[in-house]
C-alpha cells in the first residue's frame, strides 16, 4: 500500500506547520482541486468511500497557487502511492506569493 505523508496546519495559522499525518494513497478514485481545496476520494479495502479534503489558505494579503499549480504538485504523489508497497511518498509543499510554507487543513468525512 502506497501512503503519502503530509503535514497539517497546526489550527494557529496556515504558515505553522503541525503534526504529519499518513494517508493511504493506494485507493484514490477520484482527485479534484477546487478554490484551493484538493479533495481526494478513497476506496478503501473494507468498501468504505471517504473523502479527504486538504484546504490551503494564505494569511494577510498573500495568495495561494492556482488550482492547477496545486493539482499539478499533487499529481506525481498520487501516481506514485498508486499501488507501492509500503512506498511513503510526501506530499507536496506548497507556497503562498508571500515565500511561505503553507499547511493544509484537513477533514475525512
Amino acid at each position: 500500500m502506497g501512503l503519502i505523508r503530509l503535514i497539517a496546519n497546526d489550527g494557529v495559522a496556515p504558515e505553522n506547520a503541525g503534526d504529519k499525518e499518513l494517508i493511504n494513497g493506494t485507493y484514490n478514485m477520484r482527485t479534484t482541486v477546487s478554490s484551493g481545496v484538493v479533495s481526494i476520494q478513497i476506496n478503501s479495502v473494507d468498501v468504505n468511500l471517504d473523502v479527504l479534503s486538504l484546504t490551503y489558505t494564505a494569511t494577510g494579503p498573500a495568495t495561494i497557487p492556482s488550482d492547477e499549480d496545486i493539482y499539478d504538485a499533487w499529481e506525481p504523489v498520487l501516481v506514485a502511492a498508486q499501488g507501492s508497497d509500503v512506498t511513503i511518498v510526501d506530499a507536496p509543499s506548497l507556497t503562498s506569493s508571500a515565500g511561505d510554507t503553507i499547511y493544509p487543513s484537513i477533514l475525512i468525512g
